[in-house]
């Protein structure tokens, strides 16, 4: 990859190294949410998590993703649907609100009732 435009010498190495850095962080780690009828599915950058149904009490909406609050008191934050901070101050339904509705009407079919708060401010 060439990149051009950024100036010579080392200042523009380093400028180049972070664009690059940047961008291989934004493809290669992709976090995702998956539900089926076995339970939850979390991919963060770092980690990923995977909880039965029956293990879910409440779900929170926050500044950096979906938070699941476990039967054990744990909570996994699922950085693939994220909120605004002027969404959560204003109320604004956002895709994050959808998704927290379909993880609780899943739920719901499979027998477990799932809480839905928003807005939590999680992540402040």
């Amino acid at each position: 990859m060439i990149v051009t435009g950024l100036g010579t010498g080392f200042g523009g190495a380093v400028v180049a190294d972070v664009v690059m850095a940047l961008g291989g962080w934004r493809w290669l780690f992709v976090p995702y949410l998956e539900i089926d009828d076995k339970g939850v599915t979390i991919q963060n950058a770092f980690r990923h998590h995977r909880f039965a149904w029956s293990r879910l009490k409440h779900v929170y909406l926050g500044k950096w993703g979906i938070w699941f609050e476990l039967d054990d008191g744990k909570e996994i934050c699922a950085s693939a649907v994220e909120k605004s901070p002027a969404a959560l101050r204003f109320g604004w339904r956002t895709r994050s609100d959808r998704v927290a509705a379909t993880v609780q009407r899943y739920g719901a079919n499979v027998g477990v009732n799932v809480d839905v708060s928003q807005p939590a401010y999680r992540g402040y």
